[in-house]
């Protein structure tokens, strides 16, 4: 199946066909299954009483606004220059994380579900970071395709999600 391209640019590889919409998807399911799990059912909130409530704020407001910085920031680099010749992106935030974008998603979803817990919505947010998962995988693919041994070094370089604390030292020196 042929990848989707953004917006005909040639410096960008392109997604999984069903990507955007499979994520819009999963958005909107979890949001739903969360907020009538949390607000009215209450079917699965039973954990949410063992944590305070202040303590669920701070770090659902630390998670949701990491995750909006870190989607704005990534997007920005992508979508911000066209790189002519095409290259494999090392700045900014992907110096540290292949792939940024999609990791401002999980963080999104963790902070929804500190803020409130929800077993039912935690469900719904492990098939979705299954399905960001799937979609890295995809796009790595296509990226190798691209670019070869500097997208596999890239690879071994950055990891794709969680950042290191120390960076991994050049294998070759």
């Amino acid at each position: 199946m042929e990848p989707r391209v953004h917006h005909n640019r040639e410096d960008l590889t392109g997604e999984y066909w069903f990507g955007d919409a499979g994520q819009a998807l999963f958005a909107v399911a979890f949001v739903a299954v969360w907020i009538l799990d949390t607000s009215v059912l209450h079917w699965t909130t039973m954990l949410d009483q063992y944590v305070p409530d202040w303590v669920q704020t701070i770090l659902a407001a630390i998670l949701l606004a990491s995750a909006a910085i870190l989607a704005l920031a990534s997007l920005r680099t992508v979508f911000g220059e066209v790189r002519d010749p095409p290259v494999v992106i090392r700045t900014g935030l992907f110096a540290y994380l292949r792939h940024p974008v999609y990791f401002s998603e999980v963080l999104f979803y963790v902070g929804l579900l500190v803020f409130r817990l929800s077993l039912a919505a935690a469900f719904v947010a492990v098939g979705a970071i299954v399905f960001l998962r799937m979609l890295c995988r995809y796009e790595e693919r296509l990226l190798v395709d691209r670019f070869g041994d500097e997208y596999r070094e890239y690879m071994g370089e950055v990891p794709m999600w969680i950042p290191r604390i120390r960076r991994r030292r050049n294998r070759k020196s």
